[in-house]
């Protein structure tokens, strides 16, 4: 193709050069036979020459523009093949920047996966932590009364499919009195005597143990029916012959016998003599959960040692509430009761007793573990124990309600305040 357009450029140069040596309106001559002139020969010759020179360098001129055009394309083509270069790397570029973002994301997701996973982590250990507080009570609990059970017997009689539990405790009290009456452990308020009588001139003391105790638990299954059957009897009758001038002897007075039959369904039937319904229960209205008035039998069971004792509670007009302690402290721990009339409820009275109680235990024992029970739901109690920083510590079982929650004071949770009433002590 060089070789051509070379060529080509030739001939059009000799082309020129020969119609300019013709002149424009020159009507052509016939050739005329002449010699040939040597100057004219020469001058042709020297014409030829100039024009080959010529040729020569426009060949030269045009061998250096197609060097240079080949130079340019080679430059050409690395350009193209630098920006294919640079595309494959903006495109490799794009690859790992767009698989860097997605490691990214999934870094983010997994970060936050382990933070879920590390905030359910510290839950379940929390929760494992009060489970196993939980359990290491019932463990002891357990251990205990497998050791007292070792030691002591056991304390039901399995007998043809019933068990028999017996029970009751031996009395032994004593009440002084400055001016006598002649009367039990009892004290009759309406026959102390007057200053006018001789009696009132007179002390006594008196032994008792008239309030001794018997009681037979009978239980057994029978289909879906769970059959039950009690007994209670102390020495508190009024007979004609008894008297403690004597023979110190005082007749038989049955507390309670009934039986029931309860079913799987929630329906029971009692009869027999029992508690009327006037007396409080701790939960519904079953036999042996009746709440009893906190008398000399409940402090012979449970001991009393002030301050670890019952207290009612006024706003200075009348009776509120009440509360208490169920006993004296054991292994480092102390349980709370309290309870306000159902017209004073939702007043932040019972949350008030129960930071007196917290109080009055903690300007004891600064040490001691503060616990209360409740129910297996959330109530007007269980709110009163969180108000005062009480946390759940699980469920527990309780020996006279079965399954409770147990709370202990956790001062760190405390809430709120509410109005003080007063408290005073039971007498």
């Amino acid at each position: 193709m060089k070789k051509l357009a070379a060529l080509t450029l030739s001939m059009f140069l000799v082309s020129g050069t020969a119609f300019a040596d013709t002149p424009k309106d020159a009507d052509p001559q016939p050739s005329k036979s002449q010699p040939a002139k040597p100057k004219a020969a020469k001058k042709a010759e020297k014409s030829d020459a100039a024009i080959a020179a010529q040729l020569e360098e426009l060949r030269q001129a045009l061998q250096s523009q197609q060097e240079q055009l080949q130079m340019l394309k080679e430059e050409l083509a690395k350009r193209d093949r630098q920006i294919d270069e640079a595309r494959e790397a903006a495109a490799a570029a794009n690859s790992r920047a767009a698989e860097a973002s997605t490691k990214a994301t999934e870094a983010a997701n997994s970060t936050a996966e382990v933070k879920s996973t590390a905030i359910s982590l510290n839950s379940t250990v929390s929760d494992l932590k009060a489970s196993n507080a939980v359990l290491k009570t019932s463990v002891a609990k357990e251990q205990a009364d497998a050791q007292k059970a070792a030691e002591d017997g056991p304390s039901t009689i399995r007998y043809k499919g019933v068990n028999l539990t017996p029970g009751g405790f031996v009395a032994a009290e004593t009440v002084y009195r400055q001016r006598a009456e002649s009367a039990d452990i009892n004290t009759q308020l309406a026959g102390i005597p007057y200053p006018g009588n001789a009696q009132s001139k007179v002390s006594e003391n008196v032994f008792s143990a008239r309030q001794t105790r018997a009681t037979m638990l009978a239980e057994s299954k029978v289909g879906t029916a769970k059959l039950t059957g009690y007994f209670e009897m102390d020495f508190l009758g009024a007979g004609a012959t008894s008297n403690n001038r004597q023979s110190n002897s005082y007749v038989f007075r049955q507390r309670q016998l009934w039986a029931q039959a309860a079913f799987d369904n929630g329906f029971s039937i009692t009869g027999g003599q029992m508690w009327s319904l006037a007396t409080e229960n701790r939960k519904g209205i079953q036999n042996r959960q009746e709440a009893l008035p906190m008398t000399i039998t409940y402090y012979k069971s449970i001991g009393y040692k002030i301050p670890w004792i019952g207290y009612f509670v006024s706003n200075g007009k009348e009776l509120v509430g009440s509360a208490g302690f169920k006993g004296k402290p054991v292994n480092n721990r102390i349980e709370i009761a309290y309870g306000t009339f159902d017209r004073f409820q939702h007043q932040g009275i019972g949350t008030e007793i129960c930071k007196l109680l917290v109080q009055l235990s903690l300007r004891t024992d600064p040490l001691v573990r503060i616990c209360a029970r409740t129910f297996e739901k959330d109530n007007y109690s269980s709110k009163v124990l969180i108000n005062n920083g009480f946390v759940s510590m699980g469920t527990v079982m309780d020996e006279d309600d079965g399954e409770v929650w147990e709370w202990e004071y956790r001062p760190a949770n405390t809430v709120m305040r509410v109005p003080k009433p007063s408290a005073q002590k039971v007498k």
